[in-house]
């Protein structure tokens, strides 16, 4: 009987190191109690003349056309969508939107954007299409990594101006491709 509970013991530690290192293996380390005073419950129109200019998502096609041909790499459609740079302004409609509705609650928030489009953002880890989402805060700043095959994106969402402004900045990395776009929103 001691010899199982020996095995036992090896075996839960063996458990409780793997689940750490694939935890520490994830990277991102987000924490995922929301601040006092952070909401972004609201309409929220874009603010042109602090924001930067929209991706151009036939641009961003053409270059990932012209990047995959050249690499000659046979992948499957879902991965070569997500390995390159023109999933961003569909699965990131913020690139895109001017104006957005934000509900937010103790555990998640939904945005409806005005050109379509609906997205619905949960505290912690989680899979969303092909893509693994962390969602928490990191000094004060709301941030969304999501991961994808050959591609991350990072989302930073600050409040300004006593909660007025929300300024949102992403950063995407596909293929070793970078975009930086900022867009400021004003709360009416």
């Amino acid at each position: 009987m001691r010899r199982w509970h020996f095995i036992d013991m090896r075996l839960f530690g063996l458990t409780t190191l793997l689940l750490w290192v694939v935890g520490c293996a994830s990277g991102v380390k987000l924490n995922t109690q929301v601040p006092a005073g952070f909401n972004l419950t609201g309409h929220w129109t874009l603010v042109p003349e602090l924001s930067d200019e929209a991706p151009d998502p036939r641009k961003l096609q053409a270059s990932s056309d012209r990047k995959e041909l050249k690499r000659r790499k046979v992948l499957s459609r879902d991965r070569v969508q997500v390995g390159s740079l023109m999933f961003i302004t569909h699965d990131f409609p913020v690139l895109l939107a001017e104006r957005m509705v934000i509900e937010q609650n103790a555990d998640s928030m939904g945005i409806e954007y005005d050109r379509g489009g609906y997205r619905d953002v949960s505290w912690g880890k989680r899979n969303r299409e092909l893509w693994e989402v962390y969602t928490g805060w990191e000094q004060g700043n709301l941030v969304i990594v999501s991961r994808g095959h050959n591609a991350e994106t990072r989302e930073t969402m600050r409040l300004d101006d006593n909660g007025r402004l929300l300024v949102i900045d992403v950063q995407v990395d596909a293929d070793g491709e970078k975009v930086s776009v900022v867009r400021v929103f004003r709360r009416r």
